[in-house]
C-alpha cells in the first residue's frame, strides 16, 4: 500500500499505481488472490473497475485495494488517495468511511454479534447522500483463498448478520462509498478475532493519502 501510494502523482497514471504488484511480489507474497484494484478520478465511482492506463489528474481520488498472500492466506487493505487537493466532498466522505471501519474493529471481540457491531458503524454513517452506493458489509470472512476469491465463507458483519464472533475468525472490515461516475473512496483492514478482542493485520495510515 506504501508503493501504491507513492505513486500517486500528477501525470502518472493508474498503471503506475498498479505497478505496487511488484512490492509484493518483492516482500514474499505467492500468486495472489485479486489483481490489485486500482481506479482513479471519475472511475473510482464505478465499483471494481481497475487500471487501464488512465492519466492522473490534479484533484482526482484514486482507489486502491491490494491483498497479499502468504501460504494461501490473504490480507486485504483499501485505501484512497488523491492527486493534491480532493473535493470536499471526498474529503469528508473518507473520514466517515474510516470512523465506520473503527466503530467495527472498536467492537470486535469474542461473543459479540455481528448485526450489532453493523448496526454501531451505521450509525456512523450519518449524511451520506442518499445517491452514493454502499454494499452495507461491515466486513466478510477471508482465510484461505485461490483466484479469483479471498473470502472463504458466508460469514459477514452486516445489519441481517445473527453471527456471534468466535476467535480465530477474520474479517475484511471496510467501508466503501461511491457516487457512480463521480468518485469513489474506501477504508479497510484485516482483522482477526482473538481470544481478549481482535488485531488488526494490516498496518498503513487509515486517513485520505493527499499526494
Amino acid at each position: 500500500m506504501r508503493a501504491a501510494t507513492e505513486a500517486v502523482a500528477d501525470r502518472a497514471t493508474d498503471n503506475d499505481v498498479a505497478a505496487a504488484y511488484q512490492a509484493v511480489v518483492r516482500a514474499g507474497s505467492e500468486y495472489m488472490c485479486y489483481a490489485p484494484i486500482i481506479t482513479s478520478g471519475r472511475r473510482s465511482g464505478i465499483p471494481h473497475s481497475t487500471h487501464q492506463r488512465i492519466p492522473l489528474n490534479r484533484g482526482d481520488p484514486v482507489l486502491i485495494e491490494i491483498g497479499a498472500c502468504h501460504r494461501r492466506y490473504s490480507a486485504p487493505i483499501m485505501r484512497t488517495a488523491a492527486v493534491g487537493p480532493p473535493s470536499d466532498e471526498v474529503r469528508r466522505l473518507a473520514k466517515i468511511a474510516a470512523a465506520s471501519v473503527c466503530t467495527v474493529i472498536e467492537n470486535m471481540r469474542p461473543g459479540a454479534v455481528a448485526g450489532e457491531i453493523a448496526r454501531k458503524a451505521k450509525a456512523r454513517l450519518e449524511g451520506i447522500p442518499a445517491s452514493i452506493v454502499w454494499h452495507g458489509y461491515y466486513g466478510y470472512s477471508v482465510g484461505i483463498g485461490f483466484p479469483p476469491e479471498w473470502s472463504d465463507s458466508g460469514a459477514a458483519i452486516r445489519e441481517a448478520s445473527e453471527l456471534v464472533l468466535e476467535a480465530g475468525m477474520v474479517f475484511h472490515c471496510s467501508t466503501s462509498f461511491r457516487e457512480i461516475g463521480q468518485y469513489g473512496v474506501a477504508v479497510s483492514e484485516t482483522v482477526a478475532v482473538t481470544k481478549s478482542g481482535c488485531e488488526v493485520l494490516t498496518n498503513f495510515p487509515r486517513e485520505l493519502a493527499v499526494r
